[in-house]
C-alpha cells in the first residue's frame, strides 16, 4: 500500500528532481545519466526545513544594476530592430548580463515546481532517480547539477552533463561559453575561492559550490541578488539519495524529496551561516568580461551639454591590475592649444571598477599649465554612467570634468537563444 501511495504522489505532482552532488560514480539503470548529486542525509534534513524564497523577475538585480525584468524587456526591443537583429551583436558586459538574465528567467519558471531526483537531468522528459530513492516509475526531475545544466542550456550554452564536481571546473565552464560565443575573446571565468558571503564578494550569476572532506564538490547552485528580500539568495535543487540518516534514527527522506517547498528546485537564503550549513569548505566562481580592447573616453565640463574631447583608448590585455596610457597632441573642441594626457589606471576586478588619475599638460602652448584629476568608474555596463572627476593639484585648470567610457568591442551572439 505504501508503494502505491508513493507512486500516486509522483503522478500527482509531475515533478522534476534536482540533486546535490555525490562523490562516487553510480551505475545508471537508464540512459539519462550515470552519475548524480545528493546532499548527505544529515545536511539534507536541515535544508528540508529551510523556508523557500519566491522569485520575481522584477526583484532580481543583475550586475549592471537593472532587474531581470527590465533588462530582458530592453534586450527584446533591441533585437526587434532590423540592423541589430541582422548582426546579432552585443557588447561584452551586455553578453554577460544577458546570459545571467536568461538563467534567472528559467530559474523563475522552475522555482518551486520541480522536486528533487538523484541523477536526473531533464525538466521536460521523465527518468528514474538513482540511489535508494529509486522508484518503479519514471518522472520528471532534476538534481543540483542537472539544474545547472538546464540553466546554461536555456541560453544556448551546453555545460557538461556531469556532477557538481565536474561543473565547478573553470575550464569546463569557459569551454562551454567559448563554444557558444567564439567571438568573446575578453571572457574571463575565475574561481574566487572561499570568499566571505557579502555584497562586495558575490553578485547575481555567481556560481557557488561546496566541497566534502576529500575536496570534491557535492552541491552547486547560483547566486541571485534580491535587495527587496533583504539580500542574496541561493537557487539550487536539494534532496537526499538515501532514505535514512547514517544512524538510522530518522527515515523517510525519499518521500521528502518529492515535497515541493522542502526539496527540489527552489531558492534559499544565502547568508554566511547558511553557506556554512552546507559545508565550511566552498568556492565562488564568476563569469565576467575582461576590459581589454578599444574604448571611447568622453570628457566634458560638468555643466556642459557637449563633449569637448572624445578620445579612443586601447586597453591592453591585463597582465596585472595597473596600466598606463599616454596620448599626445590632443586638441580640445573650441581650443587652439594641444594637450598631452597621461592616464594611470588601476582595475579592481572583484567589483569591476576602474580607478584613474589623469594628468593633463600643454608643454608647447602653455608650459605652466597642468592639472591632475581622479575618478572611479564602474565598468558593469558597456556604456558607463557619466562620473564627476575630482580636481587635484593644478594651475589654470578651468572647469571641473565629467568623464564617461564606451566599450567599442562587439561580440557575435547568433548561437545564443535570444
Amino acid at each position: 500500500m505504501k508503494k502505491i501511495r508513493f507512486i500516486f504522489l509522483v503522478l500527482l505532482t509531475s515533478i522534476a528532481v534536482l540533486s546535490c552532488n555525490k562523490t562516487e560514480e553510480v551505475v545508471v539503470p537508464d540512459t539519462q545519466n550515470d552519475m548524480g548529486d545528493a546532499l548527505p542525509p544529515e545536511i539534507a534534513e536541515i535544508i528540508f526545513d529551510t523556508k523557500s524564497i519566491p522569485l520575481k523577475s522584477s526583484e532580481i538585480i543583475l550586475p549592471n544594476g537593472l532587474s531581470v525584468e527590465e533588462f530582458l524587456i530592453q534586450t527584446k526591443q533591441k533585437f526587434k530592430n532590423g540592423r541589430v537583429e541582422a548582426t546579432k551583436e552585443m557588447g561584452p558586459q551586455e553578453v554577460r548580463n544577458y546570459i545571467i538574465a536568461k538563467m534567472a528567467e528559467l530559474a523563475i519558471k522552475l522555482d518551486g515546481k520541480i522536486p528533487y531526483g538523484y541523477g536526473l537531468r531533464s525538466y521536460t522528459s521523465a527518468g528514474k532517480p538513482l540511489g535508494e530513492c529509486n522508484t518503479d516509475m519514471s518522472y520528471i526531475g532534476l538534481d543540483c547539477s542537472g539544474l545547472m545544466y538546464q540553466l546554461f542550456n536555456h541560453v544556448g550554452i551546453e555545460l557538461i552533463k556531469g556532477t557538481a564536481n565536474e561543473q565547478r571546473n573553470v575550464a569546463s565552464i569557459k569551454n562551454a561559453l567559448i563554444k557558444a560565443i567564439p567571438d568573446w575573446t575578453t571572457l574571463t571565468v575565475e574561481d574566487k575561492g572561499q570568499v566571505p558571503i557579502n555584497d562586495k564578494n558575490v553578485e547575481t550569476g555567481d556560481i557557488i559550490y561546496w566541497l566534502n572532506d576529500i575536496g570534491k564538490a557535492f552541491h552547486i547552485g547560483i547566486v541571485l541578488d534580491m535587495p527587496a528580500y533583504g539580500g542574496k539568495v541561493l537557487f539550487q535543487s536539494n534532496g537526499s539519495d538515501t532514505d535514512c540518516n547514517k544512524k538510522k534514527t530518522r527515515c523517510g527522506l525519499c518521500a521528502r524529496n518529492l515535497r515541493l517547498g522542502e526539496a527540489g528546485v527552489r531558492a534559499l537564503p544565502l547568508t554566511q551561516g547558511r553557506v556554512n550549513g552546507f559545508s565550511t569548505k566552498y568556492g565562488v566562481i564568476r563569469i565576467n568580461a575582461g576590459i581589454s580592447g578599444k574604448w571611447d573616453f568622453n570628457l566634458k565640463c560638468q555643466d556642459a551639454n557637449f563633449n569637448f574631447l572624445s578620445q579612443n583608448l586601447d586597453f591592453p590585455i591585463m597582465q596585472n591590475n595597473e596600466f598606463e596610457i599616454k596620448v599626445n597632441n590632443v586638441a580640445y573642441q573650441g581650443d587652439s592649444k594641444t594637450y598631452n594626457l597621461v592616464f594611470k589606471f588601476k582595475y579592481n576586478k572583484a567589483i569591476n571598477t576602474l580607478d584613474c588619475t589623469l594628468n593633463t599638460t600643454s608643454p608647447l602652448a602653455a608650459p605652466n599649465f597642468f592639472r591632475n584629476d581622479s575618478f572611479s568608474i564602474e565598468l558593469k555596463t558597456d556604456i558607463t554612467k557619466p562620473q564627476n572627476a575630482t580636481l587635484g593639484d593644478n594651475r589654470d585648470a578651468g572647469c571641473d570634468y565629467e568623464v564617461q567610457f564606451i566599450n567599442k568591442t562587439k561580440i557575435n551572439v547568433e548561437k545564443l537563444k535570444l
